[in-house]
Formats: C-alpha cells, sequence, structure tokens
C-alpha cells in the first residue's frame, strides 16, 4: 500500500499537481525524498526522526 501512495505522490509531482518539485515523507524509520525524476530513502534513528518532526511541526506553525 505505501508503495502505490509514494508512487502516485511522485506521478502527481511529474504532472506539476503540486507546489513544489520535492516532498521529504518521514516514515517511522525512513525518510523518503521524491521528486518526479527519482525516489531516495535513507533509514534514519529514531532521534533523527523526532528531530525532523519538530522542524516539520515548527515550520506548519510558522507557515499557517
Amino acid at each position: 500500500m505505501l508503495a502505490e501512495q509514494i508512487n502516485e505522490l511522485q506521478q502527481a509531482i511529474f504532472k506539476k499537481n503540486f507546489e513544489f518539485d520535492f516532498y521529504v515523507v518521514n516514515l517511522i524509520d525512513r525518510l523518503y525524498v521524491i521528486t518526479n525524476k527519482e525516489i531516495k530513502a535513507y533509514v534514519i534513528s529514531n532521534e533523527m526522526a523526532h528531530d525532523f518532526k519538530l522542524v516539520a511541526l515548527e515550520y506548519e506553525k510558522k507557515n499557517q
């Protein structure tokens, strides 16, 4: 299921249905960087995942 959703997001980026050229998705122990050309997955530690979540939440607060 997850692979299908990531592929759908990649296709939408390719069709320019979104504002940005790439997206970063944080999924428990992996960080996915999705562009219209490729999908890269990086294994990350729990601490890095937590830090990434905090940065994302702070970004959301600033841009509401």
